[in-house]
């Protein structure tokens, strides 16, 4: 009997141990450079490209989880792109999002993201380049995969006093 109190504590002492993840390493996050876009109506606001225009008035809200959790900006200096953070559930919703842009361009033929996910960073590299060929405006970070560094000098390009830093973490719901 006390052999197995003894033992339950051990395992209960470890389960306090754990430390949780900040909020800004979860979940797939892109730097962008990216055009503005919507017509300024409260219908179709501006925003930077790949946000979707929010939905009409009286329609229903969607049900599911969005692939776009979340976003911040900041304008360039000269206020034609926008500095984005962009939140993405997953790289697979990222696809998504390249996908529709990518569509609506006339880029996106013949790519398409396997049902198991397993080509999704190919599909992404695909369409990320086919995009920044077509507008030389676009310029996408993945997070991990671009260094703060490349980021901040990109950025900078734009906003001159721009610091990464002045991103704060995106709240996702």
């Amino acid at each position: 009997m006390l052999r197995t109190i003894v033992t339950l504590s051990v395992f209960a002492a470890t389960l306090f141990g754990q430390q949780s993840v900040s909020r800004e390493s979860l979940y797939h996050r892109v730097y962008a450079v990216v055009p503005l876009v919507g017509s300024g109506t409260p219908s179709d606001p501006r925003r930077p490209m790949f946000v979707p225009a929010p939905p009409a008035e009286g329609a229903q809200a969607a049900t599911e989880r969005p692939g776009l959790l979340g976003y911040q900006m900041q304008l360039s200096d000269d206020g034609t792109v926008a500095l984005v953070e962009f939140v993405y559930a997953n790289p697979a919703a990222f696809a998504a999002a390249l996908t529709t842009a990518s569509t609506s361009m006339g880029l996106a033929s013949g790519v398409q993201v396997s049902p198991d996910n397993s080509n999704v960073r190919s599909v992404i590299s695909q369409l990320q380049t086919r995009l920044q060929t077509s507008l030389p405006s676009v310029k996408l970070f993945e997070r991990g995969i671009a260094s703060r560094a490349q980021i901040q000098t990109e950025f900078q390009k734009h906003k001159a006093n721009f610091n990464i830093d002045s991103f704060q973490p995106v709240r996702v719901l």
